[in-house]
């Protein structure tokens, strides 16, 4: 749900300090309505009127500068907020931040079926010997590997020897997750640098990774890698697509700073377009 933001120099603003506070009251009551429905600042006289709005209320808000009034897209009497973009969200904001949101929720539920899947199929394939082994039992013959020699029955025949890995910096020396080393787990961090992903991203999948429950492995971190750099790369593209929309306004002589431009005593939403000019008759 967007919120309506409100700067905390308001109360002292040179178009409020004369303003009535039964405006500003309705001031407030429709930005947020506004901020509920998407309209990009723009609420009609009838809502207007049927959240208690007063003529003499909505006169002031024109005068102080807080108001424009303008046409529908059906040609109803609105009132659009002054600089609407400067403080609140587009409505094409609001609905890409959805958009992320919903499809970071569905790679989470696809990598928990996967990570389910893995953690079946790894009990599937290494299953505990629970009632011991006998004198006829070759470790050869046992369907599971076993990373620890039993301690009551040493292979005097055997050097046991002990491996320490090394760290990729994210985890301590020797630690493994689930049945995979540090070192596999370096090597899908390092590939993912070699295929351009930031350190940022990098370092975000990693994070998510380490929240993971066991078992896991360099395949889940590079998924979650690649999810945070995707993350990364539509905030991105969101970020530029507002600062475009903000030099498209700036750059146009047509319309004002809310991008609303006034034709025939109504302001219009502007397509920063230069007008057509007339054939001579």
């Amino acid at each position: 749900m967007p919120w309506f933001k409100v700067d905390d120099g308001f109360y002292d603003h040179p178009k409020i300090e004369n303003l009535p506070m039964a405006a500003r009251g309705l001031w407030l009551t429709c930005g947020v309505w506004c901020a509920k429905h998407l309209t990009d600042g723009v609420i009609s006289a009838k809502r207007v009127r049927a959240l208690g709005g007063t003529p003499a209320q909505i006169k002031a808000l024109i005068k102080n500068g807080l108001w424009s009034e303008c046409k529908g897209d059906s040609g109803a009497k609105c009132y659009a907020f002054h600089d609407w973009f400067d403080m609140q969200p587009s409505r094409e904001q609001v609905y890409e931040k959805r958009e992320i949101e919903r499809q970071k929720k569905r790679k989470q539920r696809t990598n928990q079926t996967s990570d389910n899947a893995t953690t079946s199929r790894f009990t599937e394939m290494s299953p505990r010997d629970t009632e011991g082994d006998t004198p006829r039992d070759d470790p050869g013959d046992s369907p599971g590997l076993s990373l620890d020699p039993d301690p009551t029955r040493p292979d005097p025949s055997q050097k046991r020897v002990t491996v320490s890995q090394p760290s990729n910096g994210d985890l301590r020396a020797g630690e493994k997750a689930g049945a995979l080393s540090l070192n596999e787990l370096a090597d899908a961090t390092r590939r993912a640098h070699q295929a351009g992903i930031s350190d940022t991203a990098i370092k975000a999948g990693t994070q998510e990774f380490e929240r993971r429950p066991h078992p896991k492995g360099p395949g889940l971190l590079r998924t979650l890698i690649n999810d945070a750099a995707e993350a990364e790369r539509t905030n991105r593209q969101a970020e530029e697509a507002t600062q475009a929309r903000r030099q498209a306004i700036d750059a146009c002589p047509l319309c004002d700073d809310n991008g609303m431009y006034y034709a025939n005593g109504t302001a219009q939403r502007c397509d920063h377009k230069p007008p057509r000019k007339q054939p001579p008759f």
